[in-house]
């Protein structure tokens, strides 16, 4: 049980008790509000309190995490009690901290059960120490204001909770509505006018010294007797008031006794260069981040347990998990993505996973951009679907001439037989053959051509079902027959022998318009599929999808996918795009608070049946 952590800052100068005694600070009580010019000590101040910590608190009953917008805190990213440490590079890794210590603030309220957590004797959660150093450019940086509600919540009910807060700002504009929040203000080497409208009042000049400055008293005054016990100091001081400090210098975290006992605390292994005690760590992604990266970062854990169906894509950026797309569950996925975002990369991910096992069939469905032509190179079996093609190219071969059927007779007589039953005639008859079936076999009209949908139809009618029903809504007489010729000895989409499974990527606009022969397709071709899908093990990508005008088709389309990704900001998708997509029930105002704008790399990924939205960083191909 943590009932107070208390942090020797510096010293007091207490002229009415004529005393310099310990400035202390509870983190328990006080929130930390740290001003200072620069080269004033502000950030000696942020080290000499994280030196402090590892010092008292164990990786049981402390977690530290710091937003580091100076960029001088680098060297504490590795400390053992240091769960996050992030600059400003990367929104994302802002929203990350916030995100982390809302669950916590939520978890910490639960376990606490209505009790302070300095009064929690048995349950305590683990205390966290929130540090943002330069807190002026976080309050400055527009892309920033949807977390200052979330940062003064943590001000504001953090401490009876265990989340103690400690930020460093150069100038007081746009403090005011947190310093109530922030019991402990420290100021250092500032004009006597600074002084007096932080600690409201008149302060005497101290001069430009760093380290020194002033700061108020939050806690009674205590000092050490001779056998090294505190005792706290009588005598009359005003609590809250402000009384000159100099503040002591934090220790170098590499040098010294500091670093051996550092080291034997927290069970350094030289050898594999970490500590053997640390508190969970939050990483970051590298700037490129590629295979090697994505299995280093796994750190050996395992990614996907079926590597038939699932396929890893990256990492979530949240808990560093992998994001992984399991197609037995899910036979249906959609894309949605910006030029330039990585749909490319995704794509060739995915499919070449999936076509790792030989029994598949790969289906290229282009609309003549060429899209897919890379994974036509690749997989040079795969049927690619692009261009318009004349009929004639896609007749089937003709079926072999039946073979002689032969009689016992004949066999005897090495072939011979009589005509009319006459065995012994010496004359040869004519063989007879077994009657071929009859086709009705119709005229292909000279120069017509098939459309890239009219040979997908026709692929799907040969190869996987017989949509003759619907086709025939679309085709009439020997336009109809032509492109759906049967071929005797290829029963069209029946025979368990033809259900080869097949991955179909669908990356063309026209399946997305509201044209006679795509709305068809949508609306009642790919239903029939979709009953099968799982049966006849067939996976279906839509590439590149595209805003549907026509209602039913939309709603249609909606119902097929199960699985998407979003290669792009996605408040500004759904808010733009996405209102009549399966992300239509989404709420742009939160997307906008719960996601920083996507860098290069970054995806979301949304499991419709689970409701789950992650943004995950994906692995980026050399080749690419």
């Amino acid at each position: 049980m943590t009932e107070s952590i208390i942090v020797q800052l510096g010293k007091y100068d207490v002229p009415i008790l004529q005393k310099q005694p310990d400035f202390e600070v509870d983190l328990l009580k006080s929130n930390i509000l740290l001003f200072g010019s620069p080269q004033s000590g502000k950030t000696n101040l942020i080290r000499l309190i994280i030196n402090i910590l590892h010092k008292k608190m164990n990786v049981e009953d402390e977690q530290i995490f710091i937003l580091d917008f100076g960029g001088a805190l680098a060297d504490y990213q590795t400390m053992p009690l240091v769960s996050a440490y992030f600059d400003n590079s990367n929104e994302e890794y802002v929203k990350r901290v916030f995100k982390i210590l809302e669950t916590k603030l939520k978890e910490n309220t639960r376990a606490l059960q209505g009790v302070g957590f300095a009064a929690k004797k048995e349950g305590q959660p683990r205390h966290i120490t929130f540090f943002i150093d330069n807190f002026n450019s976080f309050l400055d940086e527009p892309r920033y204001q949807g977390y200052q509600e979330k940062f003064a919540r943590l001000c504001r009910d953090g401490l009876s909770k265990g989340i103690s807060v400690v930020v460093t700002a150069s100038e007081n504009k746009g403090m005011t509505s947190y310093i109530n929040n922030l019991g402990q203000k420290i100021a250092l080497n500032l004009s006597d006018d600074r002084y007096g409208e932080i600690f409201g009042g008149k302060v005497s000049s101290i001069g430009n010294i760093p380290g020194r400055g002033f700061a108020n008293i939050t806690m009674r005054l205590r000092e050490k007797d001779r056998k090294g016990k505190y005792h706290e100091i009588t005598g009359t001081y005003n609590i809250n008031s402000p009384y000159e400090i100099h503040c002591s210098f934090a220790e170098d975290i590499n040098k010294g006794d500091f670093r051996i006992n550092l080291h034997k605390k927290f069970q350094y292994d030289a050898d594999k260069k970490c500590f053997g005690k640390e508190v969970e760590k939050y990483k970051i992604f590298p700037q490129t981040f590629g295979v090697a990266e994505y299995y280093h970062q796994l750190e050996g854990e395992q990614d996907i347990t079926d590597p038939q169906y699932e396929v890893a894509v990256g990492l979530d950026y949240v808990d560093f998990k992998p994001v992984v797309v399991n197609f037995k569950d899910s036979r249906f996925l959609a894309v949605y993505a910006k030029r330039g975002a990585g749909q490319d990369q995704l794509l060739d991910r995915i499919v070449t996973n999936l076509m790792e096992h030989d029994t598949r069939k790969l289906v290229l469905f282009d609309d003549g951009r060429g899209q897919l032509k890379m994974l036509k190179d690749k997989f040079p079996a795969a049927t690619y679907i692009s261009q318009y093609v004349a009929r004639s190219e896609l007749e089937k071969e003709k079926p072999k001439e039946p073979e002689p059927v032969v009689s016992a007779a004949s066999a005897m007589m090495g072939g011979r037989t009589s005509a009319g039953g006459s065995f012994f005639s010496g004359q040869k008859a004519e063989p007879r053959f077994a009657k071929p079936p009859e086709i009705s076999k119709p005229v292909i009209p000279q120069g017509s051509k098939l459309s890239p949908m009219q040979q997908l139809i026709k692929y799907i009618h040969e190869e996987c079902v017989d949509v003759g029903n619907f086709a025939s809504l679309l085709y009439t007489g020997k336009e109809y027959l032509s492109m759906l010729e049967r071929n005797p000895n290829v029963p069209i989409g029946c025979l368990d022998t033809f259900r080869d499974p097949t991955v179909f990527v669908l990356h063309s606009k026209l399946v997305y318009s509201s044209v006679r022969e795509n709305k068809q397709f949508l609306e009642y071709i790919m239903p029939i599929l979709s009953d099968m899908a799982e049966e006849r093990d067939y996976i279906f990508i839509f590439s590149d999808v595209r805003k549907m005008s026509d209602i039913e088709m939309n709603d249609k389309f909606n119902t097929l996918v199960h699985t998407a990704f979003v290669l792009d900001n996605i408040a500004e998708f759904v808010s733009e795009k996405g209102q009549k997509t399966i992300f239509g029930d989404l709420d742009v105002k939160m997307l906008k608070a719960d996601y920083a704008l996507c860098e290069k790399g970054d995806g979301y990924y949304y499991d419709v049946e689970a409701d789950s939205l992650k943004k995950f960083k994906m692995i980026q191909e050399e080749d690419f």
